[in-house]
């Protein structure tokens, strides 16, 4: 957290919740990316 890695969490949970999310991003859609849900985590168990 000191170095500033926390980011990374906010883009994995969103990578978890949306798989394509680094496609979305590269292409420019941001209108199509999810809002992350913590509900969706629990379809990981």
């Amino acid at each position: 957290m000191r170095r500033g890695d926390f980011d990374l969490v906010a883009v994995g949970r969103s990578i978890l919740h949306d798989p394509e999310w680094v496609q979305k991003v590269k292409a420019g859609h941001f209108d199509q990316l999810k809002p992350f849900d913590a509900e969706s985590l629990k379809t990981l168990y």
